[in-house]
């Protein structure tokens, strides 16, 4: 008879502190500190047990005996940590224009993989990947304009930077967006560049899938996508039964 285990254990934690200032009627400015931290445990293993059933006399009744032959299980551990700093400036220019001025840092805190097997009469195995960190931020700024009184246009960028010990990447992200509405009606169009330096490795198989987050590398590259989005809503008028 084989019994297995297997025990998943996610974790998230968020930790955050905000601070709102009005510096006049026209500038706002928001600051903020802030720790996340995701971390996984997978418990799995199966015991193999040899069962004897004895009964000395027919009107007895049987006894079962179980004598274990084999056990093995493994435990895997890992977490990313973050810590982060931002501001942000909200300033009214002028009537119908709008500008909003930022910037962040993130030090990350990779623990990809910690690894145990243990197997009954046999040597036990275990793995330890390396910690790593790495240094991300950017700086980001938009315009906001109101081209007429139903039509409103968007556009910014960020600039961001990321940072390990054997690599420096970089790139623009730039972003636009039009919004036109109506009384109950509105339909807006935009484009977006994304750049991602944090990856998630899945690995398949068993009950669940295991996922491990990882920086770019010089052979992981940041990943880099355009996003383009058409959104339409529409208000019905208030009916009356």
């Amino acid at each position: 008879i084989n019994f297995d285990q297997n025990l998943r254990r996610l974790t998230n934690q968020l930790l955050s502190v905000r601070s709102y200032h009005v510096l006049s009627s026209r500038f706002f400015l928001q600051t903020g500190l802030h720790f996340t931290q995701y971390a996984f445990r997978y418990n799995e293993g199966s015991t193999e047990f040899r069962v004897a059933t004895v009964q000395p006399k027919p009107w007895m009744k049987p006894e079962r005996t179980f004598t274990k032959i084999k056990e093995i299980y493994t435990i895997s551990n890992g977490k990313i940590q973050d810590v982060s700093a931002n501001f942000l400036a909200d300033w009214t220019i002028a009537s119908g224009v709008k500008a909003k001025l930022g910037a962040d840092l993130i030090h990350h805190t990779y623990e990809p993989v910690s690894y145990l097997r243990k197997e009954e009469n046999q040597d036990s195995v275990s793995l330890k990947e390396a910690s790593a960190s790495a240094l991300e931020g950017g700086v980001f700024g938009s315009l906001l304009v109101n081209l007429s009184s139903k039509m409103q246009w968007n556009v910014g960028a960020r600039y961001s930077y990321f940072q390990t010990k054997q690599v420096n990447y970089q790139g623009l992200e730039p972003r636009t967006s039009l919004t036109y509405r109506t009384d109950n009606a509105s339909i807006q169009l935009s484009a977006t560049r994304m750049i991602q330096y944090n990856h998630a490795l899945v690995k398949s198989g068993g009950l669940t899938d295991k996922i491990t987050w990882v920086p770019s590398t010089p052979g992981i590259l940041p990943q880099s996508s355009w996003q383009y989005a058409v959104g339409w809503s529409q208000s019905r008028p208030e009916q009356t039964f």
